[in-house]
């Protein structure tokens, strides 16, 4: 993934990874975790306390929201600059 990632930058991309790893804590060389950097207090996780989802992107996330679905997990809203 993270070479993908690379070279997707090489080229001048924007790149955006979401999805779920199963780790809390999750990160990618050369991007930046929804977690990292948003007003997270008192948000929890994605499947509880846990932050196993993740939107990684260019960047610190300017806002981070759960949304609960019929899944186990609860969806992450990202939205950057």
């Amino acid at each position: 993934m993270e070479r993908l990632v690379a070279e997707q930058q090489r080229l001048g991309r924007a790149v955006h990874a979401g999805g779920d790893s199963n780790l809390h804590g999750f990160r990618l060389a050369g991007l930046t975790s929804a977690w990292d950097g948003a007003d997270l207090q008192g948000l929890g996780g994605t499947l509880g306390r846990r932050r196993v989802d993740d939107v990684h992107g260019p960047g610190p996330a300017r806002e981070v929201r759960l949304v609960t679905t019929a899944s186990d997990h609860r969806a992450l809203v990202v939205r950057r600059d």
